[in-house]
């Protein structure tokens, strides 16, 4: 059954995370459906694929100020998590989405939905290393602003087409962080 399945409850807590959210700027989850063997979970289209999607198809960095309205709808986005108490942990261009209109959409809640109800200093290693504040990576106490580090980090990459490090394989970065 399902509900004895490795993952459940993690995806479980990420349906209650989305319920709790409604803001322009991160993807609105429109309901879920438990089937015998599955559960469906109904999210808004963002028909215009991630900023990493994006990158791949260009195949060069993004213009400054595209980099700038991406930030920009993603830290509104993020101060509205925060205001909530929620940390996404897992900021990076794959989970920046986009609208076919251009819009920016926060997504891929699975790492936020670990969290806690409270937003009090967190010290669990969780997120993907190229992106991490040196903070997570050494599992001390921290709090949202891990998300604007990885926000900067997803900034560099979108200039340069690659996150700083990104020779260093992701286990190194963590070692010397």
């Amino acid at each position: 059954m399902l509900e004895q399945e490795e993952g459940y409850e993690e995806i479980r807590g990420e349906i209650e995370m989305l319920q709790q959210c409604n803001h322009p700027n991160v993807v609105r989850y429109l309901g879920s459906y438990q089937g015998e063997e599955y559960l469906w979970i109904v999210m808004e289209y963002c028909g215009g694929g991630s900023v990493a999607d994006l990158m791949n198809v260009t195949e060069e960095p993004l213009e400054e100020n595209q980099i700038a309205y991406i930030c920009r709808e993603a830290l509104k986005g993020l101060a509205y998590l925060h205001r909530i108490s929620k940390v996404h942990r897992d900021i990076k261009g794959g989970n920046i989405l986009l609208t076919e209109q251009g819009e920016v959409k926060l997504g891929d809640f699975g790492v936020a939905a670990q969290l806690t109800r409270t937003m009090s200093k967190r010290n669990t290693f969780i997120g993907t290393p190229h992106w991490m504040a040196p903070e997570v990576i050494q599992e001390s106490r921290y709090d949202g602003k891990v998300d604007v580090w990885a926000l900067g980090v997803s900034a560099i990459e979108m200039a340069e087409g690659l996150p700083p490090r990104s020779a260093v394989h992701p286990m190194r970065v963590s070692a010397s962080h």
